[in-house]
């Protein structure tokens, strides 16, 4: 029967999607535990000084593609002044264009700027905002020094990107 070969075909197809996304997972949880690692390394003086602090906090997600799993949360305050602004580091998952996974930076949970993954390594920040009525995109490779330009403009409003 074409029907029951069909719906077979189909099946096979989904369980092989279902597989790789399941072998993903892992890659995507060392990405971003990665990554936190290294904000934190990179912010080593602010934080040993009191000036910030970070938190990790595990988050339950339900990707459509990936399906559900837990996955780290980073949260950076200015402990400089009390009510310090704070940032959210909130990993989305790979339903991205363009990239193997997101990160939005979340201010009051308003989105700022997003981390873009690129396996196996690779991170940038990206901006998206309107110049002259129109769409524009500004990406930034991660380093240090732009972790440190992007949360002077988030945590205390230094310079202005757009």
């Amino acid at each position: 029967m074409a029907l029951v070969d069909e719906l077979e075909r189909r099946r096979r197809n989904e369980e092989e999607r279902w597989q790789l996304a399941q072998a993903a997972i892992p890659e995507w949880k060392n990405a971003v535990e990665s990554l936190f690692d290294q904000i934190r390394n990179d912010l080593k003086e602010a934080l040993s000084r009191g000036l910030v602090k970070a938190q990790v906090y595990m988050a339950h997600k339900a990707d459509p593609i990936w399906g559900e799993y837990d996955i780290q949360r980073l949260i950076l305050t200015d402990a400089s002044t009390h009510g310090g602004k704070t940032i959210t580091f909130e990993p989305l998952g790979s339903d991205v264009v363009g990239a193997d996974g997101r990160i939005d930076l979340l201010d009051v949970g308003v989105r700022k700027c997003n981390l873009m993954w690129k396996a196996p390594s690779s991170w940038v920040f990206v901006f998206p905002h309107q110049q002259k009525g129109r769409a524009k995109t500004e990406r930034l490779p991660y380093s240090a020094e732009a972790l440190e330009r992007v949360l002077g403009e988030l945590l205390l409003g230094h310079g202005n990107r757009r």
